[in-house]
């Protein structure tokens, strides 16, 4: 699953899916449709940072590290 980087411009969410805070940043992460901090977007499992990720995974609502993914 690719991540995609939004420009604020656009309507930007209300709250992180992470930290659950308000987005008032310019950029934000949209991954399986909901809107994160570059920041907040870790791998459920071992709390790896996933902002400098190529890719992510998601199975039942939580996001993964390749890694963990796979486990």
């Amino acid at each position: 699953m690719l991540k995609e980087l939004i420009a604020a411009e656009a309507v930007a969410p209300e709250k992180c899916a992470g930290c659950g805070s308000s987005i008032r940043d310019r950029y934000y992460l949209l991954v399986a449709d909901r809107a994160w901090h570059n920041q907040c977007l870790r791998c459920c499992k071992c709390l790896h940072t996933l902002e400098a990720e190529l890719s992510c995974y998601s199975r039942e609502g939580n996001i993964y590290c390749k890694d963990d993914y796979y486990r």
